[in-house]
This record gives structure tokens, sequence and C-alpha cells, in this order.
């Protein structure tokens, strides 16, 4: 065996390997005597990834950024492009959404990993570099990978992106060959999608394609070599197809940005102004290797030169998670860049691995400050091996099991259940409900998100609310206050002002429920019996008929409303 295909052999049993450990955590609890068929949950946020891909399982793709309300005036804040195109690929399975984004656990983690491979490589690393980097970053974010979507697909997208461009521009080598500049379109085309999935996964794309422009337009300054300016005219060439591409998803941005309801939207998604760093700590770390890399890419120019995507790529991530310096605004930069920071900090320590030997360097210490900063998230990152725990809270949703099929014999309703039944319904099911957390995300007044929670807390009575020990409705703005501003008055009138909305909203849903459930559309009560006793759905004040039954749970009906949609 040449040493080529012993590389091969290797690098393709890594990627079959990932895909094999990616199931093991599911595989162990469905041994388990406690499942009874529904998926548990692994990792956060997973059930409005889920609502977005049954949208589109269920013949609604169109509405995959809005999906939990179903109410066609209603909009998201996103796009939810790759939730919409899973979604479609899949509809002729006949699955649920967690189903497909357990098949997606053993597809993506294994590609990101092979694209990770080459896009080292394509930096200017050797082979074994290259793979040590990818695997590296699958240990490290192994817990998140089990993630749906976001981070996982769109940070996918984003490193095919740049490999594509780094390959139409030459690799690290720059010598440009025919036809080679079609990698590079193809490229800045995955760039412009991205625009249809996450703001930070396009945000960052787009910002490191900008310092690859500012690299090379030095360069021509600096040499004024007909190679340079023809590498600045591929890198125009390639951002422009990227901006064709993103056409369909800016104007359904624009569009969302002119709604007068988009403020409130912001707001609620934890939104704030600020010009400091949201986290000292990473601000030192990448502070330190951001300098460091341009400090050695003075020092030893014909040395770094061969790395310089790799020094591009850690300047992206330091001004990607300061960029509230320039604009402004907050928007919880450093967790949702984790993906592209941890592949960031991973290429600088490859970095400095690569060219140790040419003599002493500032990169020692941005180096050192990467392992740091790789060590705290590694260590972060030790949740997952609960992953491979069978714990009895993970089978708090599997007296659903029995519900599933009752709900699919329905046409598509609106169901009224609490938060979290709620979100099970949305997730799992064609059908619509009134109120989940998520809902922040659309385009809705304050008083609609209110009330909506309100119909959640219809069936419960008033001694057993206890709102102001809840999350409510505005958590994420809450959460948004630095550690130091969380006791500060203004604070604590935001949190009086959510409260206020939400007594407000009840004191009226209370009095008058039954047009409340007319409002909005409520044709089926899921009542979790397991886990809301306390329920009394007399106080809905309206007459009930019980469709169907099981352990833990009862669904009924509204006969009197006009019949679902």
């Amino acid at each position: 065996m040449t040493h080529r295909s012993c590389y091969i052999f290797v690098l393709l049993g890594t990627a079959f390997l990932i895909a094999f450990v990616m199931q093991v955590p599911q595989f162990l609890h469905t041994l388990d005597p406690g499942y009874q068929g529904v998926l548990v949950h692994l990792n956060s946020d997973e059930d409005v990834y889920f609502a977005r891909v049954e949208e589109a399982l269920t013949g609604r793709p169109e509405r995959s950024g809005d999906a939990i309300v179903g109410d066609v005036g209603i909009i998201g804040t996103q796009v939810a492009l790759f939730e919409s195109v899973e979604g479609t690929l899949f509809r002729f399975t006949g699955w649920r959404a967690a189903t497909v984004e357990q098949v997606m656990d053993s597809v993506v983690p294994p590609l990101l990993f092979l694209t990770l491979v080459l896009f080292f490589s394509l930096c200017g690393l050797s082979r074994w570099a290259a793979f040590a980097g990818a695997l590296a970053f699958t240990v490290i974010e192994f817990y998140s990978l089990s993630r749906p979507v976001h981070q996982r697909d769109d940070f996918l997208v984003v490193f095919l992106a740049f490999s594509g461009i780094i390959a139409g521009l030459g690799g690290s080598a720059g010598v440009q060959r025919n036809f080679r500049w079609i990698w590079g379109v193809f490229g800045g085309m995955l760039l412009g999608i991205l625009v249809g999935a996450y703001f930070w996964a396009w945000t960052y794309g787009w910002l490191w394609l900008a310092l690859v422009f500012v690299w090379e337009s030095a360069e021509w300054v600096r040499h004024r070599t007909p190679v340079s300016l023809r590498r600045i005219k591929c890198i125009v060439l390639f951002g422009l197809a990227g901006v064709v591409a993103a056409l369909p998803s800016l104007v359904a941005w624009w569009r969302a940005a002119q709604n007068p309801l988009y403020a409130d939207a912001a707001f609620r998604s934890g939104i704030y102004l600020s010009r400091m760093p949201e986290s000292w700590p990473y601000m030192v770390l990448f502070t330190l290797m951001a300098s460091g890399t341009v400090v050695a890419g003075w020092q030893r120019p014909a040395v770094m030169r061969r790395y310089k995507y790799l020094i591009i790529l850690v300047l992206t991530s330091f001004i990607a998670i300061h960029q509230q310096v320039i604009h402004g605004a907050v928007f919880n930069f450093v967790s949702h860049y984790l993906f592209a920071l941890v592949v960031g900090a991973i290429g600088l320590v490859l970095l400095w691995h690569a060219v140790r030997a040419s003599g002493r360097s500032v990169l020692h210490v941005s180096a050192a400050a990467a392992v740091i900063y790789l060590a705290a998230i590694a260590y972060d990152g030790r949740y997952v091996l609960k992953q491979f725990t069978v714990t009895e809270g993970r089978f708090s949703e599997q007296h659903f099991a029995t519900l599933l099929p009752v709900l699919d014999a329905l046409p598509r309703s609106t169901v009224l259940s609490d938060p979290s039944s709620s979100l099970f319904v949305a997730g799992s099911t064609q059908h619509d409900v009134v109120y989940t957390l998520y809902i922040k995300n659309l385009l809705m007044s304050h008083e609609e998100v209110a009330e909506r929670y309100c119909m959640t807390a219809l069936a419960v009575p008033p001694e057993d609310r206890h709102f102001a020990e809840q999350g409510l409705i505005w958590p994420d703005a809450n959460a948004a206050f630095p550690a130091a501003l969380r006791g500060s008055d203004e604070a604590k009138a935001v949190r009086a002002r959510e409260i206020a909305l939400v007594e407000a909203a009840c004191a009226s849903t209370d009095k008058n429920p039954a047009a409340a459930l007319e409002k909005f559309h409520v044709h089926y009560v899921l009542w979790d019996e397991k886990r809301n006793p306390e329920w009394d759905l007399t106080r809905l004040k309206m007459p009930l008929k019980k469709e169907a039954a099981g352990e833990g749970w009862s669904l009924w009906s509204l006969g009197t409303l006009s019949a679902p949609r």
C-alpha cells in the first residue's frame, strides 16, 4: 500500500468512524426499557429546527422560516433555507424531522471533517497536519456536532466555500491554471446561498472574503505584478457570483427589516446596543492570536505568505467577535461563531507547528493563546460524555408515542398545549401550535406574544402560575444584559415590563377564553396529564369533546369553532 493509499484509507475510515459514533448515544437510549419510539433530545434547541424541517416535510417549505404558528400573515426574521432544503429532499421518505436529523447526524459531521481536511490542505499544510486539525475539531466539538442545522450545516457550507475560493485562486502556492477559477465561482455562490441561512455563517464567510481581497490588494500595491491584479479580478468575480446567488435571500431580509415589528423581534432575540466586548476572555485570547499572526507575517513574509489563508482566518475570527465596535450592536457573536473560532484556533496551532523551525517568533505567544482557548472549549464540551449515559429525564416525552398516530390522522389544525408539549407537536407533526418560546423570532408584537403565552396558561389555575419565577416571553432579552448589569435598574425595568405584559394579557384571556381560542384558530387542546396534572380544562369555558387519550395525555376538540384550515 502506497503512502497516498494509506492516507486515503485512514481518512475515509475516520469519516465512517465518525458517522458510526454519532449514532451511538441515540442507540443506547433505544435499548432502555423506557424508550417507546420517540427519539430523545441530546442537544439544545433541537425542537425549533425540527419544526422548520417538519414544515418542508409536510409540504410547506416556503414557511420553514416562520414555522410553528402557521399564520400566513406572520413572517419570520430567519429564512431557514437549510431546513427547507432538508425537508424537501426527505419528503418522499415520510419520516419525521427527528428521524431526518438523526440520519443527518451521520452525514454532516463526516462531510465537515473531510471538508476541513481539504480546507487545511489548501491552506498549505501537509496532509497529515490537515488530518490532525480536522480530527481535533471533531473531538473538541463533538457535542455540538449533534445539534441540527446551526452550526454544523451552515459552517460546512462556509468551509466548502472557502475551499472553492482558495482553489480558484490557485491554492496556497497561488498557481492558477485554466478553468480553476470555476471553483472560485462555486465558492462565491455558496457564500451567497449562505445569506439564506443564519446570520453568523454568512457574516463570517463574507468577512473572510473581504479580508482575502484586502490581502491581495496589498500584495498588488507592493509588487504591481500581473498575477496579483489577476487574482484581484478573480476575487471580484467570485464576490459578484455570491451577490447574485444571495439576491433572493437579500430581498427576503430587506422585506422583513421594513416591517414595523422588526424592532420588537430583534429585542426579543437578545440584540442590545453596546461597543464593549461580549466576552473579555475571548477578547484577550483572540487579540493575542491576531496580533501575533500579523507581527509574524510582517517579520517573516517569505515564510508566512504560504499560510496566508490561515492568517486571514484568525483575523476573521478576531473581527467577527468584535464587530460591535463597528456597528454598535451585540447579538451573541461569540457562541454562534464557535465552529469557525475553533477552526481558526486550530489553524493557528498548525501554522505555528509548520513554521516553528524557522526561528524564534511572537507566534509562540499566539499559539499558546490558541491552546488555552481550545482547552477551555474542550472542557466546556465535556458534557458530550453525558450523551452516552442513559438518564431518565430524557424519556419525558415517550408517552407521546401513542399520540403521534392520532395527530397524523387529523387534518392540519392548530393545537393548544403547554409550551413544552407545543414544541413537540410543532417539531413532530404537520400541526401548528399557538405558542412556543421560539415565536420570539417572528414579526409579532410583544402584546401578541404575551397573549399567545397566556393561551398556554389558560388551563392553569392562577395560584399555580408563578409568573415572577418563570422565563416568560423575553428570556433572551433579559439574558442579554452583561453580568455586571443584570441587577441594574434597567434590567429590573425590562423584567418588570415583561411580567406586566404577561399579567395584563392573561387577565384578558382569562376573562374571555372563547374569544382568544377563536382568535388563534384553536381546534384541539392537548393535555399533557403526565407533566401538567394541575390543568383544569373547565377554565377554557368551552364545550370539549375527548377525541383520544393515552397513558399520560388526552386530546380534546373544540367543536364550536370554525373548521380546521
